[in-house]
């Protein structure tokens, strides 16, 4: 073929036999560089492919991996809790309290021991987180505020509500003031209990800003409640919205009213997170292993330009992805 095509130069160009080599030559060499940009390409799709099935593999075995580790946890729990009947690592599903049907009863949920909520149907755990709230002060003014209970299920709380009688308290004689004719005291010597007692004026505040002094203004707000509140803020960043309020664990309904009328919310308060910068995550609205997934996927596909670069984690819900929307910063 070489001999032939060389012939061929020979006789069409008049070249000598170096001459018509060399013409070969050059001639192969423009065909190599006309073919290569298409030789490139078809390899760099080829690694390209590779590498992006790569990166799916090892998201699609970061979330197995997670679902196996969730799934360990719920089988070690429900082994731990198996007379109980517990369904799910977080709560409670389909709790039976017993095998025998319950006889229901009516009930004043500030009174009642951990032993009458356990014949009511609850688990164990539930009915002394109720007893434990109950004993720290806590109060159930009406029937709504038994769902503040954190993991109590609406289906139970349903069943019990048509029971709950909550004792008024209103009919409670208020202590008199000391009368000098009666206990032979000279009135001079009585205290002015009108000025001592003085109640409390609550104040508009900014509830981002606020400090123990300024929440104790709010009735039914004592010293505990009042750090919990804030503990709760600074572990979100700050509030973006008043109504997550209700999200603070103890809060009873009336008290919640109490703070949203007089607490407001000033824009700009919030503390962000760079999504982009952060070396770990840490939020309530955040499960670990949430945060570990938005690093990796990160780590594998590049920065994030906003909050709609992250809906591709499958296991990132869009009601999660939501809620921690005010707390990200995308620069």
């Amino acid at each position: 073929m070489f001999q032939f095509l060389k012939q061929q130069i020979k006789n069409y160009f008049g070249f000598g036999n170096s001459e018509s080599k060399g013409f070969l030559f050059l001639l192969a060499i423009l065909c190599f560089f006309l073919i290569l940009p298409f030789l490139l390409d078809y390899f760099s799709k080829t690694e390209k492919t590779e590498a992006n099935s790569l990166e799916k593999y090892k998201m699609d075995s970061l979330s197995a991996n997670i679902e196996i580790v969730n799934k360990e946890k719920q089988n070690r729990f429900e082994e731990k809790y198996a007379d109980n009947d517990f369904k799910n690592y977080d709560h409670y599903e389909n709790y039976a309290a017993k095998k025998t049907k319950i006889n229901y009863f009516n009930f004043d949920p500030n009174t009642i021991k951990s032993g009458d909520w356990e014949a009511l149907g609850l688990p164990k755990f539930m009915a002394e987180r109720i007893v434990k709230y109950t004993n720290a002060g806590g109060k159930f003014r009406k029937k709504e505020d038994l769902q503040k209970i954190y993991g109590l299920l609406p289906a139970t709380y349903s069943k019990l509500e048509p029971y709950i009688q909550i004792e008024n308290n209103t009919n409670i004689a208020p202590i008199e003031k000391p009368s000098a004719t009666n206990n032979n005291i000279p009135t001079a010597t009585l205290p002015n209990y009108s000025e001592k007692y003085t109640a409390k004026k609550p104040v508009i505040f900014n509830l981002n800003t606020a400090d123990t002094t300024d929440l104790m203004k709010i009735k039914g707000v004592g010293s505990k409640l009042s750090q919990r509140i804030l503990k709760y803020r600074d572990m979100l960043g700050g509030f973006h919205s008043k109504t997550q309020v209700k999200e603070v664990f103890g809060l009873d309904s009336t008290v919640v009213e109490e703070i949203l009328k007089y607490g407001g919310i000033k824009n700009g308060d919030i503390q962000q997170i760079n999504i982009n910068e952060a070396k770990e995550i840490k939020h309530p609205y955040l499960k670990p292993y949430l945060a570990k997934a938005i690093l990796a996927y990160r780590e594998q596909h590049g920065k994030f330009n906003n909050i709609e670069d992250m809906k591709p984690i499958k296991i990132l819900d869009a009601n999660t992805l939501e809620k921690i929307r005010p707390y990200l910063s995308f620069k």
